[in-house]
């Protein structure tokens, strides 16, 4: 196709110094013009073009008929672990809904990030290597698309839903005090950039046993394979430090003291008085795993929970995956079916039916996948689709017809970026059929709709308000691609259909792991 573009392209149409000079002219020919290019310059386009009634008015709106209790803000720094964050806040939000839950009672928790991130890499370097071994059976040929996808995305800090679920179900969780982000984990380019020189070398190596068709090649790739995860292990742990086989926890809680008396008037009742509270340490040795299946998975089970998207390019009700997206090997054939990363394509107000039901129903949190980069501002933490005036008052241009969410994917204007949270909604009642759910509330069934949604960031107390943004629903209908919810808040039909998964090609950009790197804005 390049040759056929490259012999056919229109010389009439090089640029030339008359275009040039008449596209200045033109320019200049609208007074405003001139202008408005001192105040963007100086300003900047965004806070020029800002609604900023608008902006107001959605930053005055960070109240919520329905929210769900939570703990301090977190923070992923220059990384792109947002979808390790964001798996983390649902539990530990989760968990925080669970008065009699012993974490529930202290002030300040929060899950290790760099635990599960240490595992994520190890993981995925050993797929990896796995991978380039299988395709050079096939073809050596470098240019290969997969090949080369998956030669380019090596050691990527992005990740999936199900992704988070492998590394947990398989290694457990810690809290952050027992192996707290250190440099490498803040800053991961580094440790990256060496992750991708070890592994990329381990790939030439590998192919050159077909090239050179080296008898004894299946020998020298376990011999290849070991001396890489050797020194990615050393690379992961100089850089975030050893993970824990076991570890100390010790906490101190504050614990009601009560007495009991006789009721005088009910002599066969005790009553009881609280009479202070004490602090009360709380100290057991766990492993990673033993913490998660006694402190998380009676109140969280990850095996519950189904990731929905909005692929409007696709047919609805089907199951989804994207080739080369996993991050693990799986053990068995039943292992492999269970740690597939799995969509289930559905209409957008399926997935905020499902959302708010998980709120207001269930009091749990949604883990969110969206387009961070449309339509919001981060001093004020609002995210509204109509935030920004690019017209003919700014930029001059002739009204244009707009893209619709299913054109934004097919021509990369879009792709679900990041991941957050939503741990509220604002709901308000309504009379009319259309666009309302019922959810049950106070033990009785209201029409309601959304207005706004309250969604806990992971790039600190400095971005938005104190961590959170408002999300308009408008927001949420153009920009949010996938939700992950409990099976319980859908109806018993949308369930994975393992016998007929549809498989995207790795460069989809649904399901794209958050590839496009947007930790700090």
């Amino acid at each position: 196709m390049y040759d056929v573009v490259s012999r056919n392209l229109d010389e009439s149409h090089a640029l030339t110094a008359e275009d040039i000079t008449s596209l200045q002219e033109k320019f200049y020919s609208t007074p405003q013009n001139a202008v408005m290019q001192n105040v963007i310059i100086k300003l900047g386009g965004q806070s020029v073009t800002l609604n900023r009634h608008l902006q107001k008015l959605s930053s005055a709106q960070h109240t919520f008929s329905h929210t769900l209790k939570h703990w301090n803000i977190t923070d992923q720094k220059s990384s792109g672990r947002c979808w390790l964050f964001a798996g983390l806040n649902v539990l530990r939000c989760n968990i925080l809904q669970h008065e009699k839950h012993i974490l529930s009672q202290l002030k300040k928790f929060e899950f290790s990030q760099s635990y599960l991130f240490f595992f994520d890499k190890l993981e995925r370097s050993n797929l990896f290597l796995e991978y380039m071994w299988l395709i050079s059976q096939e073809t050596t040929d470098t240019n290969d698309r997969t090949i080369s996808f998956l030669l380019h995305s090596v050691c990527s800090d992005g990740g999936q839903w199900h992704m988070f679920v492998n590394l947990v179900e398989k290694y457990g969780v810690v809290p952050e005090r027992v192996m707290p982000d250190r440099h490498g984990a803040i800053t991961a380019k580094n440790m990256n950039l060496l992750l991708k020189q070890v592994l990329r070398h381990a790939a030439r190596d590998i192919f050159e046993l077909q090239k050179n068709q080296v008898q004894d090649a299946k020998r020298q790739f376990e011999i290849i394979r070991a001396e890489t995860l050797s020194n990615v292990y050393t690379i992961i742990s100089m850089h975030l430090g050893t993970p824990p086989q076991q570890f100390t926890y010790e906490e101190l809680i504050d614990a009601k003291i009560s007495s009991n008396k006789k009721d005088k008037k009910k002599t066969n009742s005790t009553s009881y008085v609280e009479i202070g509270t004490v602090s009360k340490s709380i100290k057991t040795t766990y492993t990673p795993l033993e913490f998660y299946y006694e402190h998380v998975k009676p109140f969280v089970n990850l095996n519950d929970y189904i990731c929905l998207i909005d692929d409007p390019r696709n047919p609805k009700e089907r199951t989804y995956t994207r080739s080369f997206s996993n991050n693990v090997i799986p053990s068995t054939p039943e292992d492999a079916i269970r740690k597939q990363v799995l969509h289930i394509n559905v209409d957008i107000e399926l997935m905020k039916e499902a959302a708010m039901r998980s709120i207001v129903e269930h009091q749990e949190a949604v883990w969110m996948g969206c387009e961070f980069s449309r339509n919001l501002d981060v001093s004020e933490g609002v995210l509204n689709e109509d935030l920004f005036n690019f017209s003919v008052d700014v930029y001059g241009w002739k009204k244009m017809r707009s893209m619709t969410k299913c054109e934004r994917l097919d021509y990369k204007h879009s792709a679900s970026t990041h991941a957050m949270v939503i741990v509220g909604v604002h709901v308000q009642e309504r009379d009319e059929e259309e666009n309302h759910f019922l959810v049950r509330e106070k033990e009785q069934e209201v029409m309601v709709y959304p207005d706004r949604w309250n969604v806990e960031n992971s790039h600190g107390e400095k971005s938005g308000k104190k961590g959170f943004y408002v999300m308009m629903d408008n927001w949420f209908n153009e920009n949010v691609y996938e939700i992950v919810v409990h099976k319980k808040v859908l109806p018993e039909e949308v369930k994975y259909d393992t016998s007929q998964v549809i498989v995207l090609p790795p460069w989809d950009v649904m399901g794209s792991g958050f590839l496009r790197h947007r930790s700090k804005l």
